[in-house]
This record gives C-alpha cells, sequence and structure tokens, in this order.
C-alpha cells in the first residue's frame, strides 16, 4: 500500500481504548485509498509502514489525547539501512495534528516519545521530516531518556511548526531533540511558532556544518536548566522574534549558545524579561574563532549570578561580535557587566590568538542595569583584539563597588595586552553612580593584572593604545593615561527624554 496520507475532511473516529483520532489516508495520481487508524498501536503501524513503502507520507492526526504511557515503546519511525533492505527509504514524513491544544501526546509523567530518524541511513540526502500541530506535555521518569519529541537526520531537512511543549519535569532529557548534519555538509532544522512553557528539560538543537532556526517561539518557565541549548559547528544558528520570559537556570543562560569555528550565531528581534541565570541572566553565547551577532533585542528585569546581568558574550581566538540597537534595562549581576559583558580572549591551552579579534558595540541603550562590580552598563574586555564603542547611550546605570567608584558605573573596558586597540566615539554616559554618589561614567583599564587559561598578564605601564573622542561623558577612569587619547568630551547634561532621544534643545546635538 502507498502511504501517501493526506486528509480530505473531518473522520470522527473514537478508539475503544484511548477515545482518539487519527486520520491517514492515501493519494495517488490516479485514487485516494482512506486509512482510518483508531489508536496507538494503528498509527505505529502506519509509521512503520510509512519507513518501507518508498513515498512521500503526510499523516494526519485528529483531535485527541494519546496517552503514550500506555505503550510499552516509543512511537517511533526508524528506516532500515543497508544492507539490511535492498533500497534505502528516502523519502520525507509529514506528521500533521489538528492543532496545539487539540492533538494531545501526553507521556503520564513517563518519558515515551516520538521519535523519527533516517539517521541510520548510508544517505538521507533529501529526506524532510516535518512535525506540525501537536502538543506534548508531561513527561517525566527516572530514566537516562527523555520525553517529548526526538528527530535525528544526516543530511535530512528538520522542520517543528506550531506545537507546544508543555508540563515536562526531570533533568533526564529535552522535551524536543533535533540533530543533524554530517562533514559534508547540508541539513536544516526550523522551529517556527512553537510554545515551550513550564518544563525542567532542555530544548536541544544541534547542527554540524549546516544551520539551526528558531523563529517566533515562546520559551516561559523553564526550571533548573536553560531553556534552549543550541550549538553548531561550521553553520549558522539563528534565533529571531523569540521570547525568552520567566525562566530560571542553574546553568549557563536560559538561551544557551555554542558555535565553534568559521560558525555564526545570531540572535535578533527577541525578548528577554525577567530570567535568571546561573552566568548570564538571560543569554550566554560561547564562540571560538566564529562569529556573533546581536541585535534589536529587548532585555529587561534579568539577573545574572556573574558573568552578566543580561547578555554575556565570548570569544576564543580571533573571532568577530557585533552588538547593535540593542535596549538593556534594569538588569542585575553581582560581578561585572550589569546589562552586557564581552570577553574575546586566545588560550594558550588551545593555542589561539586573538590578535584579529573584533568587537563592535553600535546604536545601544543601557539604563538602570546594576552589578555589584565592573562596568554597571557594559563591561568588555580583550586581550589583543580591537574594539568599537560607538553612538550608545550609557545611563542611569549603578555600581555597588562603593566605596571604590572607579570600577565604572557605566562602561568599564579592558585591553589586557598592548597590541589591542579601542575606539569609543560619540557616546552619551550620564547619570551613572556608585551607589548613592557619582560614579564613574567610563574606566579604561589598559594595563590590567590579568588572567586567562593558560596565561598570566602583568602590568607593564605601558597600555594599549585607546582613542575616546566626541562623547559627553563627565568622569573618566584611566590607569595608563599616555596611552590614550581624549578629544571633543562634553560634559553638559544631554537632556535626554523618557524613550532616551535627545531633546530638541539638547547641547550634544551638533556639538
Amino acid at each position: 500500500m502507498k502511504s501517501f496520507f493526506y486528509q480530505t475532511g473531518l473522520f470522527m473516529c473514537f478508539a475503544l481504548s484511548f477515545g482518539q483520532n487519527v486520520f491517514a489516508q492515501t493519494l495517488n495520481d490516479v485514487n485516494e485509498n482512506i486509512v482510518q487508524v483508531l489508536d496507538l498501536i494503528m498509527l505505529q503501524k502506519e509509521l512503520t509502514d510509512a519507513a518501507s513503502n518508498g513515498e512521500y507520507d503526510i499523516i494526519h492526526i485528529g483531535e485527541g489525547v494519546f496517552d503514550l504511557s500506555l505503550m510499552d515503546q516509543d512511537l517511533g519511525y526508524y528506516p532500515l539501512p543497508l544492507p539490511q533492505v535492498i533500497k534505502e527509504e528516502k523519502h520525507s514524513i509529514m506528521i500533521v495534528g489538528a492543532g496545539a491544544g487539540k492533538t494531545i501526546f501526553d507521556a503520564g509523567n513517563s518519558v515515551r516519545k516520538l521519535g523519527l530518524s533516517t539517521a541510520q541511513l548510508k544517505d538521507d540526502m533529501g529526506v524532510s521530516i516535518t512535525v506540525r500541530g501537536i502538543t506534548f506535555r508531561n513527561g517525566g521518569g527516572s530514566s537516562s531518556d527523555h520525553a517529548g519529541l526526538s528527530i535525528h537526520t544526516k543530511k535530512g531537512i528538520i522542520e517543528v511548526r506550531e506545537c507546544e511543549f508543555l508540563s515536562t519535569d526531570g533533568s533526564n532529557g529535552s522535551t524536543l531533540l533535533a540533530m543533524t548534519g554530517t562533514e559534508e555538509g547540508f541539513g536544516f532544522i526550523r522551529v517556527i511558532n512553537c510554545r515551550f512553557d513550564s518544563l525542567q528539560s532542555t530544548v536541544k538543537l544541534s547542527s554540524s556544518r549546516t544551520s539551526a532556526y528558531v523563529e517566533e517561539s515562546t520559551f516561559t518557565n523553564f526550571r533548573d536548566y536553560p531553556a534552549l541549548d543550541i550549538s553548531n559547528n561550521l553553520g549558522k544558528s539563528f534565533i529571531s522574534k523569540c521570547k525568552f520570559i520567566n525562566n530560571h537556570s542553574i546553568r549557563e543562560a536560559p538561551l544557551n549558545a555554542n558555535v565553534f569555528p568559521n560558525g555564526t550565531v545570531e540572535v535578533a528581534d527577541c525578548i528577554f524579561e525577567n530570567n535568571f541565570g546561573a552566568q548570564s541572566g538571560a543569554v550566554k553565547v560561547s564562540g571560538r574563532e566564529a562569529r556573533i551577532i546581536f541585535n534589536r533585542n529587548t532585555l529587561t528585569a534579568n539577573n545574572g549570578g556573574k558573568g552578566s546581568g543580561a547578555a554575556l558574550l565570548t570569544m576564543e581566538g580571533s573571532g568577530k561580535i557585533t552588538v547593535e540597537a540593542n535596549l538593556f534595562k534594569e538588569n542585575y549581576n553581582n560581578t561585572q557587566g550589569g546589562g552586557l559583558s564581552i570577553i574575546a580572549g586566545g588560550s594558550k591551552i588551545a593555542e589561539l590568538d586573538d590578535s584579529k579579534a573584533f568587537i563592535g558595540i553600535y546604536n545601544n541603550i543601557f539604563s538602570e542595569n546594576r552589578t555589584a562590580d565592573e562596568g554597571g552598563g557594559v563591561y568588555v574586555e580583550t586581550q589583543k583584539g580591537t574594539v568599537e564603542i560607538i553612538n550608545n547611550t550609557i545611563v542611569g546605570n549603578t555600581t555597588l563597588a562603593f566605596p571604590i567608584c572607579n570600577t565604572s558605573a557605566g562602561l568599564c573596558l579592558k585591553t589586557v595586552m598592548n597590541e589591542a586597540s579601542a575606539v569609543i566615539y560619540n557616546n552619551i554616559f550620564w547619570d551613572n553612580t556608585c551607589k548613592s554618589k557619582l560614579g564613574s561614567d567610563l574606566r579604561i583599564d589598559n594595563d590590567p593584572n590579568s588572567s586567562a587559561v593558560g596565561w598570566l598578564f602583568e602590568p607593564d605601564s605601558i597600555g594599549a593604545s585607546v582613542l575616546i573622542s566626541n562623547n559627553v561623558v563627565r568622569n573618566t577612569s584611566i590607569n595608563i593615561s599616555n596611552a590614550v587619547a581624549m578629544e571633543n568630551q562634553f560634559i553638559e547634561n544631554p537632556l535626554l527624554d523618557s524613550i532616551f532621544k535627545l531633546h530638541p534643545n539638547s547641547p550634544a546635538i551638533d556639538a
């Protein structure tokens, strides 16, 4: 039987044992063969048939609650590889529910899941696996396995669309696990318009030499572990128009991303609100010889245990980090970078050199962020790289390092080695405080006593070159002043309005 499943109408079929409706229909160029599947056992039969029929399969599942805990094994789609079969099944499959909240896979606090894989095939080029319109809920248990949905390909495309993942307990795996990629590349992961709520286990996406996109999805009320853990090597991770709200992670951050040589992580147009992370309140992105892009995001009321109150971006070796047009407001942490921390540097153990590393921070707003130590608004550190900080507004931030107020309530920049260089141009620093007192708006530590993995850097009284030009800034603290050029600084009130725009009468306009 050719299993090209296609739903042409709503057939209300009630299973005697589970009380659910599944519709699987067959279509070819000549006629339609309709198959009505009444329970999970019959659904598994259709998945098994689809794994060997040599055709493009679509399975439609009607409304109902499917109790996966009643099954003695996972639901699965696993085409057999050569030489177990004469010809491998390399066709696509779609599993389509009636909609989130209507078609519900309930694990009943077990680790039962829907598993779909073509990674066991010798070559799955051309395959696509799509899951759409299904709610996965109530996973848990003590097994080392995970509940929910698992999809794995080598070169195939993975798409999860308009699904929900709710109330999954335990630290034993992901509510959604998707993996793709080989040494040859190919493959793709896309998660779009999904909702993840009240979970304890991580959504994990991994791509090798290919890309993973997460778009228009919400991550709320996660406990203990990152909400989203995404990684790539020689590919791109793209997180866009997502919301991360009320998540609490005792590891890393609610959004944890890793990127390896020649890969890219881009986070754009996202909202991060009222999150906590052990290493960063909202976001941690770690790169090695890669690129990090962080643009047009809003980060408010996040709390980081260390690293940063909202966003921590790190790079080993000569990568590139750009941060542009974001709002960092009312974030807090107890070490450095109340709003943002960027740390770029090589590792002696990894034999990496950051002499070509680049950090660019442009057109951002940092307001009312707090830290217990350095950089109430922003903390930036590089060993030998280049830094540009241009057109930012850094106002009303606080350091609690009283009475030592030269750690900077606004921006703290550390250039560890003399080969580093920095330009700080056309920024507004205003009303940054050290507890209740006026604090240092800008701290330049261009000859620090610093250490990194395998390295120890001691001051040599030379200092890295820093140009500070055309800024509104009242209080600047500089370590080695003869290496710093300051020009055209303004100390008058810039007259900012409630949305941080300059008043028409501002002395900073065309100054």
